[in-house]
């Protein structure tokens, strides 16, 4: 009988010993993954209607517009922009005749565009400047663009200034004026797209010219590299070579800040998913 004890409390003793070491070894782990967690901010530096952005309402003239520009930019690269002129033409006519023309399925010119702008591995030199807090997405991307096509800029305090940036973020309408206050090389305008092809042509058109494009980006950690519910960052080149094409960004992200390249389908679900679906290009 006092064998049976001792045998049984050596194989409690041991049982013991195996617990412990168990949860030594699971200990630092959990630890560690707390601290990752934490360290990790969840960014959201965009301003929502709600918290007193305006709301933009695209009208039949601003598409007209962005068809003129797109016309300009094609121009400036030797394309012919035929087609997009014949189909700017019958836009203004159905739009002086009070026929609405808007339509959210690819037109002709926009298959014409995917056709004939075809940028090829052209990578910007641009700098990537860190936000400076967890709301100031806005100002860094103004930054990184005005930097980009001017050679210099001023800090993103200044910038949030002039946006009026609060803790709730900046208001995605008030970047273009911003951008064209202080830098020429192009004249920066809101567009709300309507579809993915429209979305990759003006990325891709303003390329060449080495035009960053900004845009306001929802994504979830399963399909960009973090979660946030409003995002800014610009694009810093394109590549047609690929399949499928890939797009350079440029982020201020706290955490993931610098160039990265990305699939075109997946800078596109991420900027589609925010509620403005816009770019300022």
């Amino acid at each position: 009988m006092g064998k049976l004890r001792e045998t049984n409390f050596r194989n409690r003793l041991k049982l013991t010993f195996i617990m412990s070491l168990i949860v030594c070894i699971m200990l630092p782990q959990t630890v560690f993954a707390k601290k990752s967690n934490l360290a990790e901010p969840v960014v959201d530096g965009d301003m929502t209607i709600e918290e007193g952005a305006e709301e933009y309402i695209q009208t039949e003239e601003d598409l007209i517009e962005d068809m003129e520009i797109v016309i300009e930019k094609l121009e400036k690269l030797d394309i012919d922009a035929t087609v997009i002129k014949e189909e700017l033409k019958a836009r203004k006519e159905n739009n002086k005749n009070g026929i609405a023309t808007r339509a959210v399925t690819i037109t002709k010119s926009e298959a014409e565009l995917f056709s004939t702008v075809k940028p090829v591995n052209i990578k910007f030199g641009i700098t990537a400047f860190k936000q400076t807090n967890d709301y100031y997405c806005g100002p860094a991307t103004v930054k990184q663009v005005i930097n980009f096509n001017t050679g210099t800029s001023k800090s993103q305090a200044f910038y949030a200034g002039k946006l009026g940036t609060t803790t709730a973020g900046t208001d995605m309408t008030k970047i273009a004026g911003v951008l064209n206050t202080y830098q020429s090389r192009t004249t920066y305008k809101y567009l709300s797209f309507t579809s993915q092809l429209m979305w990759r042509n003006r990325v891709a058109m303003n390329t060449p010219s080495g035009i960053p494009t900004v845009m306001d980006i929802s994504s979830k950690a399963t399909n960009w590299l973090y979660e946030t519910n409003g995002h800014f960052l610009n694009t810093a080149g394109f590549d047609c070579r690929t399949s499928p094409e890939t797009v350079w960004i440029c982020d201020p992200h706290p955490v993931y800040h610098g160039v990265h390249k990305s699939t075109v389908n997946a800078a596109f679900t991420v900027n589609n998913a925010h509620f403005r679906k816009a770019i300022i290009w």
